[in-house]
């Protein structure tokens, strides 16, 4: 089983970036403009006629689909910022439903979702997924125990929101192990998406696994319409730079984020 997942986070101006999701220079690096978003989505328009799908109609969209169809493309959305709300608009004057993945302890925090703000998107047809509890940045080094905390802390708090438990989930960090899969497949978590650049999926204890392409604060709007097409080169090209970063986040250990820290700071 194919398919491409695109990661975005917020849309927010540069200046004020600090009004939606995280405020670290990190996280910065990933809030994209409104101005070019709406650029992204016109990419995606013209690259993708097919639309976009959400991972709940994934199974049924592949199992019917033949060998003649593109790979099904599904748009998400990491942190659970304020700048949801206006995202969810836009997605819907294309007629798009997008997934949303809450760090559940910002609920309420000025910069992210609000409890009413989860149902109405929600009932507007939009996935609602957890993205942890605290948003580790190394989910997978947490222990078993840790683990459990943060998926079923987060998966709870979703279900007494919403009124009933969510299936789907997306990885912090970008640190993914099978541990990981395994633990939030035990929190009632049966799709989780990952940061691995990969179009193909794959299960751990029955929990289907994802990949995502990302998509920074610079990234012109033409690669999120190659990414969406399944672009060889481009696809390729982002998973030999993942597959290196995680050789050294391997080793380095926490020394990776301190030296990430750094260099952002000076940027």
């Amino acid at each position: 089983m194919e398919a491409i997942g695109l990661m975005y986070h917020d849309v927010v101006e540069h200046g004020v970036h600090r009004q939606s999701g995280f405020p670290t220079d990190d996280a910065a690096t990933y809030k994209m403009s409104p101005a070019l978003f709406d650029q992204h989505l016109g990419a995606l328009s013209r690259s993708r006629p097919d639309g976009a799908i959400t991972a709940r109609e994934l199974t049924r969209r592949i199992t019917g689909s033949g060998g003649s169809h593109k790979r099904p493309l599904m748009i998400t959305f990491d942190d659970g910022g304020k700048s949801s709300m206006y995202i969810a608009e836009r997605l819907e004057q294309n007629g798009w439903r997008g997934h949303f993945f809450m760090t559940t302890g910002q609920i309420g925090d000025p910069a992210f979702l609000d409890a009413d703000e989860l149902r109405a998107l929600h009932a507007r047809g939009h996935v609602i997924g957890s993205h942890s509890h605290t948003h580790p940045l190394r989910m997978g080094a947490l222990s078993a125990s840790q683990l459990a905390d943060e998926w079923g802390r987060s998966q709870d708090i979703l279900e007494e929101i919403l009124g009933e438990r969510q299936p789907i989930a997306s990885i912090p960090g970008g640190l993914y192990t099978r541990e990981v899969a395994r633990a939030a497949r035990r929190a009632g978590v049966e799709i989780l998406f990952t940061s691995e650049p990969t179009m193909r999926a794959w299960e751990v204890d029955g929990c289907l696994c994802l990949g995502r392409y990302f998509l920074k604060r610079t990234s012109p709007a033409t690669e999120a319409g190659r990414y969406a097409s399944g672009d060889p080169l481009l696809c390729y090209r982002q998973l030999a730079m993942w597959e290196a970063k995680k050789v050294f986040k391997k080793v380095a250990g926490p020394l990776y984020l301190r030296v990430r820290n750094a260099i952002l700071r000076k940027s």
